[in-house]
Parts: structure tokens; sequence; C-alpha cells
């Protein structure tokens, strides 16, 4: 399926200067030349770039060691989002924080005026 893709993709790139002679050119109502021109804009190189070092960070973070660690990690944040209890208290801490950040930013433009 790759192969074909790509096989595709290089069709579609050999027509460019065929289509870009041409005002318009549509196929079932679906503008071809400015799709075409769309994909090409992704495929410079730094789209390109930036798309290898995506799939290398998601190598890494998907390989054996690190695919067990995040599931752990999403296990214990899951149980933890879904205490009530939990939330409560951060529900609280987050109001105390609030009342905190309040009372410096109030000092701080008092003391500025």
């Amino acid at each position: 399926m790759r192969l074909s893709l790509i096989s595709i993709f290089l069709s579609i790139f050999t027509l460019l200067p065929v289509l870009s002679y041409s005002k318009s050119f549509s196929l079932g109502g679906l503008d071809i030349q400015s799709l075409i021109g769309g994909i090409s804009g992704l495929l410079s190189n730094e789209s390109i770039t930036e798309l290898e070092s995506v799939i290398h960070h998601a190598y890494i973070l998907l390989d054996d060691t690190t695919t067990n660690q995040t599931k752990t990690l999403i296990t214990a944040a899951s149980s933890l989002v879904t205490n009530p209890q939990v939330l409560q208290e951060g529900q609280m801490l987050l109001t105390e924080i609030q009342s905190v950040l309040a009372g410096i930013l109030k000092e701080n433009t008092t003391a500025a005026a």
C-alpha cells in the first residue's frame, strides 16, 4: 500500500507542470490544481524535517519500556482524576492559590501606583 501511495504522489507531481499551464483543472468538482498545490506545500524541506522529528519522537515514546511506563502513568493519573476527594482537594488548592495570587497582584498594583 505504501508503494502505491508513493507512486500516486509521484504521478501527480509529474503532472504539476501540465496543470500549471491550464487555468483550472477539476475532477468531479474537486479543484485538483489547488489540491496539488496544498500537498506540495506540505512536502517542503522544513515540513519533512518536522515530520521526521515527530516520527522519531513517537518511536521513542512507543518503544517497549516507554510504553509500559506510559501505561503505568496513565493508570495512576486516571485513578487520581476520577477520585472525587482528590478533585475536591485540588479545587480547594486552586481556590487558595487564586486568593494568594490576587493578594500579590493587588500589592504590586498598589505599589506601582
